[in-house]
């Protein structure tokens, strides 16, 4: 994408080191020559960087979101025609590098499961869909709290379903049947996104995987399998959450009450 460590954009976000490279861009840690602060930067990739030039009034209405489960955006811009985002920066690793080495235990999911869906509730209740639930997005800070991260790239860039290109927002690991359809995308899809992770923070292994096509088609075909190990209340739940009919689904504030409760 032509941006190196070292580089400044808008005359204000210096990139300090790449920490990640994703299907919708790179991230980098980079220093606020402003405030002094460290700080994480996304700089789009060119394929889904045409989509996000009308971003102006997303980022508005984003930056004025306040939730201890969602990383925060501070800024967006562009620098040599390439949109960027300035996000909080957490300092603890990702979900999905977690699982690379272990999975997680019962308690463990029920608490990333309480924070992450009480996240989701937030946002919905705000009317915006993340539509980019993935174990690569949930990050960890220095306290364990989990934070839903890369929050809003779906809204801003405006991809939402597998394209004739191939350009869409979320790994095809997670998307909702109604994200490869001609059906609404509302809350439900980051339910059922939500649930796929929860069920991958257990089995150590994706619901549905392969190709980005073949992938999200075969939940069309079937529901995920959860394992018969999993406590019934656990198997209840994950069941609705990843149902193929959305209408089915709990919503997120019903998802983190349920793993609140007693039962768990």
């Amino acid at each position: 994408m032509g941006f190196e460590t070292g580089a400044v954009l808008a005359d204000r976000w210096e990139l300090l080191e790449r920490l990640a490279t994703g299907g919708m861009g790179e991230v980098f840690r980079a220093l606020d020559r402003d405030a002094g602060e460290q700080v994480a930067v996304k700089v789009l990739r060119p394929e889904v960087a045409e989509g996000a030039q009308r971003f102006a009034d997303e980022v508005a209405t984003l930056r004025a979101l306040d939730h201890p489960n969602i990383v925060r955006l501070l800024d967006a811009g562009e620098h040599d025609g390439v949109p960027f985002l300035v996000m909080e920066l957490v300092p603890g690793k990702p979900l999905d590098r977690t699982l690379e080495q272990r999975t997680l235990d019962a308690e463990e999911m029920r608490r990333v499961g309480i924070e992450i869906a009480s996240a989701l509730e937030y946002i919905h209740d705000h009317d915006i869909v993340n539509r980019d639930i993935n174990p690569g997005n949930i990050l960890f800070d220095e306290h364990d709290v989990a934070k839903l991260a890369d929050f809003g790239i779906a809204m801003l860039v405006g991809a939402t379903r597998i394209t004739e290109t191939n350009v869409t927002i979320g790994s095809a690991a997670y998307l909702a049947p109604e994200q490869i359809t001609d059906e609404p995308i509302g809350p439900p899809a980051d339910v059922y996104a939500l649930g796929l992770v929860l069920l991958e923070a257990y089995t150590g292994e994706p619901a549905f995987s392969g190709p980005l096509k073949e992938a999200a088609i075969a939940r069309l075909a079937r529901d995920p399998k959860v394992p018969e190990d999993l406590p019934e209340s656990w198997q209840r739940l994950l069941v609705l959450m990843t149902a193929r009919d959305q209408m089915t689904r709990p919503g997120a504030g019903e998802v983190a009450a349920m793993l609140g409760s007693d039962e768990w």
